[in-house]
């Protein structure tokens, strides 16, 4: 029979490195975390598939579009939802990725919440019922590769330790006071959402004049590609170089309408000193907490 490995045996057998070596092995080793991800939306599902790429220790738990009329009598009467309390079970931080209007009032319908760390990524909701931590990414119905996961930078309260609540995630991370998270996310709603609602309505413009509809495409790309490598100076057209006589012609050719409109206030716009973001001093207290 074989004697037993004593702590003295190893000891001898590391020499010097012993103590480091168990300091590694016991004191310092992490426990890795176990999340529960609420929703299946978009968001949900990329987080499941990030978090699947890393082989993070996750569970999920979504509303089933396909229930049927018994399952959804029953759920009614039930004061709290067993499969849900399953789910969370263990978990060290609840991800409530559902939709903005839905996330106080799913928290207050399910008491067993209370008991865990609530953690929403929403950019505009600021509730005392959960902190904030929101990915600054648009989401497709298509998994990305794990490079683009790791680029998205996380925009969260300050209360949120980032590293501690996700330390497998190598992601930028920024703070960001409670009183802007209204500001910041109609900034990226228009950075986002604003541009390829223009896109689309130019896309059936070109359509209508006989071009393909996706013309467009390559100089979109381009110019994301310019405005990202050189903010200062790649905007082009006439705007830029002044010329007042195409812009006339512009104005006479659009059709009085919504494309129009906007056309003149941008115009209008682009005529106005646009205050540099460094003569903001509130917002200078936002910080990059680690890249």
């Amino acid at each position: 029979m074989q004697p037993a490995l004593t702590f003295e045996a190893v000891t001898f057998w590391l020499g010097d490195q012993s103590l480091t070596y168990f300091e590694d092995l016991i004191v310092n080793r992490q426990v890795p975390k176990r999340y529960c991800l609420i929703g299946d939306g978009k968001v949900a599902r990329h987080m499941a598939h990030y978090f699947d790429l890393l082989d993070i220790n996750y569970s999920r738990w979504f509303r089933s579009s396909k229930r049927s009329v018994l399952h959804q009598f029953k759920e009614f009467f039930q004061s709290e939802n067993k499969a849900l309390n399953k789910a969370i079970k263990n978990c060290d931080h609840v991800l409530l990725l559902i939709s903005d209007d839905q996330i106080e009032s799913f928290i207050q319908e399910n008491p067993s919440l209370k008991d865990h760390d609530l953690i929403h990524f929403s950019g505009a909701l600021n509730t005392p019922l959960a902190k904030s931590c929101h990915p600054l990414m648009t989401f497709n119905t298509t998994n990305y590769d794990l490079q683009t996961y790791q680029n998205i930078p996380f925009v969260h309260q300050p209360e949120l330790d980032f590293s501690e609540v996700f330390p497998a995630l190598s992601n930028s991370h920024y703070e960001l006071d409670s009183r802007f998270q209204s500001h910041y996310h109609a900034y990226c709603v228009m950075a986002g959402n604003f541009s390829q609602m223009m896109w689309r309505a130019l896309d059936q413009e070109m359509e209508s004049l006989g071009l393909p509809d996706d013309v467009l495409h390559a100089y979109i790309a381009q110019n994301t590609i310019n405005y990202i490598q050189s903010p200062e100076s790649a905007a082009t057209g006439p705007f830029q170089r002044g010329d007042v006589q195409t812009i006339d012609k512009h104005l006479k050719a659009l059709q009085a309408g919504e494309l129009k409109s906007i056309y003149q206030a941008y115009l209008d716009w682009s005529a106005i000193a646009v205050q540099p973001p460094e003569n903001s001093t509130e917002h200078k207290q936002n910080k990059k907490v680690a890249s």
